[in-house]
């Protein structure tokens, strides 16, 4: 059953990437087909105090979100985003453009959506307090980051494509596959969670990135300025919680 679900997530995944997007590109959105909402989650968990999500009510699905949260290589990862931030003008341009007043005004209209006050009362009913996260998602957005110099030797592969590969391990996404596979088998939170997000109520949040005409501005201001519009726009979650965990550690 567990397999079935995430097949269909994936499917879901399919039919919201725009034609136009590579093959290259679908398949870093298909790694993170389990987390499209797990993925903002898990942005804003690392702002947090001691990595934990907010729990209210029962938090109930605060407990289940938070063992992804704990599984996340947050040192690797903040090591390859201070090096990169320290060295790599692509990388340093893409998350500081995250500063954008095209993304502010991308976040005033995700809020404003029916389906996001819809989304957010799913989260506080089942005991994760979204409010919370997202108020952390704008504070991440709206942060400048210097670039520091870094001493270390690690190997880099270069550019926001090449931050991605080096971040987003075969090994990583095996074990969130399979975590996910566990929590969708022995939890019922989880696997209401799932299907909650599965349900068709929140395409239009879900497809926000795509749809949204200020995110697109985003976009096609990186094209003018030749940096990786695509990479940013497929991975534009994984950017954020690499923003995220420098704004906390520096």
């Amino acid at each position: 059953m567990c397999h079935s679900i995430l097949a269909e997530v994936e499917i879901k995944v399919d039919l919201l990437v725009p034609s136009n997007i590579n093959a290259h590109s679908i398949n870093y959105l298909r790694q993170m087909r389990f987390a499209l909402a797990i993925a903002a989650i898990l942005a804003t968990a690392s702002h947090l105090s001691a990595y934990e999500l907010p729990k209210v009510g029962s938090g109930a699905l605060a407990r289940e979100l938070q063992d992804f949260v704990n599984a996340f290589p947050i040192n690797d990862v903040l090591e390859y985003t201070r090096v990169y931030l320290s060295r790599d003008k692509e990388f340093q341009w893409a998350l500081n453009f995250m500063r954008n007043e095209e993304m502010r005004a991308f976040l005033d209209d995700v809020e404003s959506l029916p389906e996001f006050a819809t989304f957010m009362d799913y989260l506080v009913e089942n005991g994760l307090n979204g409010y919370a996260l997202f108020d952390t998602v704008k504070e991440v957005m709206e942060a400048r980051l210097e670039r520091v110099n870094v001493h270390s030797n690690l190997r880099v592969t270069g550019g926001l494509a090449g931050y991605v590969a080096d971040v987003i391990t075969a090994a990583l996404v095996t074990n969130m596959q399979n975590l996910f596979h566990n929590k969708v088998a022995t939890s019922v939170v989880f696997k209401n969670f799932v299907s909650e997000i599965l349900s068709g109520r929140y395409d239009s949040l879900l497809t926000s990135t795509l749809t949204n005409v200020h995110f697109q501005r985003v976009l096609h201001q990186l094209r003018y300025l030749d940096l990786d519009d695509e990479t940013f726009y497929a991975n534009f979650y994984l950017l954020l919680v690499s923003k995220a965990l420098v704004y906390v550690h520096n």
